[in-house]
């Protein structure tokens, strides 16, 4: 303030009191979220330093500069997302100060009152706080992961540029957003740099690819007083997974590929006796799509509504008029819903879409699905829901929600342009401060069911419990050094067909069986007679789209000679293509061949003969099982 007129050294003294009152009174009553922009220039450097165990050591370089001759700064306060924060430190000039720390559940408050007074247009403050976080990486396997959220004071910065310091072995990441402004290596670190962040949140996953090892327990009851059949659901192959199973154990009946993929396993259950499957498998999970692995394009089921997933309800139809793209709904579903960490225990239930959006505070990992799923499917795009394990180091940043065994849920949606089922997880993003689990999924979830056809079949492993055992633990997983290694190898035998005991000549059953720990995909077997007066008919090229490990798969096969000969042995040589169109020659099998008449005979045919003497088994799709689904 500048005055013209002459004042004594009384008035003088008066006025400069009043002044320094009327200072101290715009620091104190300073509003706490100060404006960029406004009253002062705050620009912020932030370092990220992982070290090898995963704790990540956070630095903010703050300049704080005034604006306005008489307005100045006395606090402070940083806000982050995260509740555990360790070894707080501020430091300004040269001082270490103890800041006020006040945590909750959503984050932890750091404020700072400075000691002195910086007064001035175009004075500056310089401060720095310190701290470690054991959230923002993840060290896993050869995997790490960095999530860092965006700070909630970011629109306030007038810059804010940022540097990640990771160890030098896990070099460039395959998939970091966004792409950083520049990166050098400096003492053994791999350095990103981002000039001006404006408030994004940096995902970064060092490693393309993780390898787990499973142990898992199936628990099959009958309860009944007849033999009856169960079905499993194995982790399957996607297109994302890879799964190698070296024990099963005992072996089931039979496994088959289901509409969604799934890999059945059926078991035949005595009566009133009680079976454990155990699993032992190693799994191989992929930032890119596994080429090898069909995708299956969704069916009209894929669209249409179900249990907890009511497509045409008003309140479905109206949401879908506003949100019409996957990334909208996912968007809405995170903003909507809040994660409930109450009790989930036993006799707690799924909601469903509907209930979900009528108690958005109440949601777990089946709702945020069932939501987005049903969203999805209202509005024509294919959604399903995949179910099975989430790892995570901090359960509360990315909850599982069943209880005994770590299960988890998330959805997916069809992508047409890129042919391929795409996974998100919504209950993360919502649970991790806003990291996006939409454009980038991670490493850390395991499929063990896809729920499309059905929105509750078939089950996952970990939910297969018989009576009095439901709080054991069925689900064992943990980290794996390799992915084991192998080359198809099918065995093929030639068995003659039989009507009430008696074969038929030149009616053979062939039988493909996988002897690996595998799936093989796309194999084409062709049978050829080494005796030129013998022709193979039926079945001659055998294109095989998917064969399981352990998975036998049969074929009627044709083998006849023309006229009235008598039948005859003859040597067959089976060929077989992989998918890597590698070809080898199985060793050569023995037939007996039959007269012409024979390559019309079909396989109905021979139903109908034997009709009258079958004895067909139910197939009880989990009513013999006593499972017990938790949310």
């Amino acid at each position: 303030m500048r005055y013209n007129t002459p004042m004594s050294t009384f008035k003088k003294a008066i006025l400069r009191a009043i002044f320094f009152c009327w200072i101290v009174s715009l620091a104190v009553t300073l509003p706490p979220k100060i404006q960029a922009n406004e009253n002062f220039d705050i620009t912020l450097k932030s370092t990220y330093t992982v070290d090898a165990v995963g704790v990540t050591k956070v630095a903010h370089n703050f300049i704080v500069t005034n604006k306005q001759p008489t307005i100045f700064l006395t606090q402070y306060a940083l806000k982050t997302s995260y509740p555990d924060l360790q070894n707080v430190i501020v430091r300004y000039d040269d001082q270490v100060l103890i800041p006020n720390i006040v945590k909750d559940n959503s984050g932890t408050s750091i404020a700072i009152d400075f000691p002195d007074e910086v007064v001035g247009q175009g004075k500056a403050r310089k401060f720095i706080i310190e701290y470690s976080n054991t959230n923002l990486a993840t060290i896993g396997g050869k995997v790490l992961e960095l999530h860092i959220p965006e700070l909630p004071e970011a629109s306030n910065y007038t810059q804010h540029t940022t540097e990640l310091y990771v160890p030098e072995q896990y070099g460039y990441p395959p998939r970091i957003d966004p792409d950083p402004d520049k990166t050098n290596t400096k003492d053994n670190y791999f350095v990103l740099g981002y000039d001006d962040l404006k408030g994004k949140p940096i995902t970064a996953i060092f490693g393309d690819k993780q390898i787990y090892a499973a142990t898992l327990r199936y628990q099959l009851e009958n309860s009944t007083s007849g033999t009856t059949l169960a079905q499993i659901a194995l982790p399957p192959d996607t297109s994302f997974q890879k799964i190698s199973i070296q024990d099963i154990d005992p072996a089931p009946e039979d496994i088959k590929t289901d509409a969604d993929g799934n890999w059945i396993a059926t078991y035949k259950l005595g009566p009133a006796s009680a079976t454990n499957v155990y699993v032992n498998a190693t799994i191989l999970v992929t930032l890119t799509p596994n080429l090898s692995v069909p995708v299956l394009r969704p069916s009209a089921q894929s669209l249409q509504a179900d249990t907890y997933w009511e497509v045409q309800d008003p309140l479905i139809q109206d949401l879908v008029r506003k949100y019409r793209t996957p990334k909208e709904m996912y968007d809405y579903v995170v903003k909507t819903l809040t994660y409930s960490t109450g009790d989930l225990s036993e006799g707690s239930s799924r909601q469903g879409a509907v209930e979900a959006f009528e108690n958005p505070e109440q949601a777990v990992c089946q709702e945020f699905s069932d939501t987005f799923i049903t969203l999805a499917r209202a509005a024509a795009i294919p959604a399903r829901r995949n179910t099975g394990y989430g790892y995570a180091e901090n359960d509360d940043l990315r909850p599982s929600s069943f209880e005994g065994d770590i299960l988890h849920a998330w959805p997916e949606y069809w992508n047409e342009e890129k042919e391929l089922w795409i996974p998100i997880d919504p209950t993360w993003g919502d649970t991790t401060g806003g990291i996006d689990y939409f454009s980038n999924f991670d490493l850390n979830h395991i499929v063990f069911a896809i729920n499309g056809n059905s929105s509750t079949t078939p089950y996952p492993a970990g939910s297969y419990k018989s009576t009095g055992n439901e709080a054991a633990k069925d689900v064992t997983i943990s980290f794996a050094e390799t992915f084991p290694a192998a080359t198809p190898n099918l065995s093929v035998a030639l068995i003659p067909k039989r009507v009430f005991g008696i074969p038929l000549p030149g009616l053979v059953t062939a039988i493909i069986t996988n002897q690996t720990e595998q799936a093989w995909y796309n194999i084409s077997l062709e049978f050829e007679s080494r005796d030129p007066s013998v022709t193979l008919q039926k079945n001659k090229t055998i294109k095989i789209p998917s064969i399981l490990p352990y998975e036998q798969r049969k074929y009627t096969l044709t083998v006849y000679q023309d006229g009235l000969q008598l039948p005859k042995q003859v040597t067959i040589q089976p060929r077989i293509s992989t998918e890597t169109n590698e070809v080898y020659e199985h060793k050569t099998l023995e037939a007996t061949s039959g007269p012409a008449f024979i390559s019309y005979v079909t396989d109905q045919t021979i139903i109908i003969a034997m009709a009258g003497s079958a004895v067909v088994l139910t197939l009880i799709a989990g009513s013999v099982l006593v499972l017990r689904q938790r949310r």
